[in-house]
């Protein structure tokens, strides 16, 4: 509503930053201003201020959920909160939904203008299904990918390299990227799927890391699934998870290797960069 206070922390150069004006704009919101970081908690902590929008990389979510007692304070009377950009690794889902106030995992790109669905994160959400907005078409293609299409395409479909499951006309389940896909002795391997497990175990362990799934060339496969951690410690468990996720998934889909990458690269949308912290890791190991 008009004088409501939004939150802007993100780079207007991109969308999801210059949304946050737009929608001031339009609806004559009070924008607060705090220059893109990491972990803005401190400075909002010094401003005082409740906000009742705000918009966030999931990057700069988990570094600000290590401090709920302050979020519950600056946010306690918010209206919603909105995560966007990448996916929720299971232990920051688990942390958010212990919180008070309403928060929102939104599916958005920049060809759409921001976000064209969401889904509530709460103890009951199930993972990964959104709904979309009123006004919003949607269905997937012959790569079961999805398409969009609204007066923000000019009314043309919109194809997306996002594998989806298309619960009904007003709802989707993201299942992965399509360019994320690895194709492992002609067995089609979706990472988000078992980066999920990972997760899960991982969390199970009190062991908090970041991960990814990545397809290296090998000579007898085509593709190798490789885990990617940011955590040693993952090393110690790896015979562990893979007769975890041998419970939960095809043999063919487990990660034959784990390799440690103390520093993931991040790229300027606070994303991990997964394809320059492979080539990044082996062109060290030359």
């Amino acid at each position: 509503k008009k004088n409501d206070i939004a939150l802007l922390c993100l780079p207007i150069q991109y969308i999801a930053g210059a949304m946050v004006l737009v929608r001031a704009l339009v609806l004559d919101l009070k924008v607060a201003i705090i220059e893109p970081k990491q972990n803005p908690i401190e400075e909002l902590v010094h401003a005082g201020i409740n906000v009742d929008v705000a918009s966030f990389v999931p990057t700069q979510w988990a570094q600000m959920i290590q401090f709920p007692a302050e979020l519950d304070h600056i946010f306690k009377e918010s209206k919603g909160v909105l995560l966007g950009g990448a996916g929720l690794d299971s232990q920051l889902e688990k942390k958010t939904s212990a919180l008070d106030f309403p928060v929102f995992h939104t599916y958005a790109m920049t060809e759409t203008v921001s976000h064209i669905a969401y889904r509530r994160i709460n103890i009951h959400s199930q993972p990964s299904i959104y709904e979309v907005f009123p006004g919003i078409l949607i269905d997937k293609n012959e790569n079961s990918c999805l398409k969009i299409q609204s007066f923000l395409t000019d009314h043309q479909w919109l194809e997306t390299s996002d594998l989806v499951e298309i619960i009904s006309e007003k709802s989707f389940q993201l299942l992965g990227r399509a360019d994320f896909v690895i194709n492992s002795g002609g067995f089609k391997i979706q990472p988000l799927k078992l980066e999920t497990l990972c997760q899960d175990f991982f969390s199970d362990k009190n062991l908090s890391c970041d991960l990814f799934l990545f397809g290296i060339e090998d000579a007898f496969y085509g593709q190798k699934a490789v885990l990617f951690v940011n955590q040693e410690l993952a090393q110690v468990y790896f015979t562990e998870l893979k007769n975890f996720l041998a419970n939960h998934l095809d043999s063919k889909e487990i990660p034959k290797e784990c390799i440690i990458v103390p520093n993931f690269q991040i790229n300027s949308n606070g994303k991990i960069d997964r394809i320059k912290t492979v080539n990044l890791y082996f062109n060290n190991q030359k």
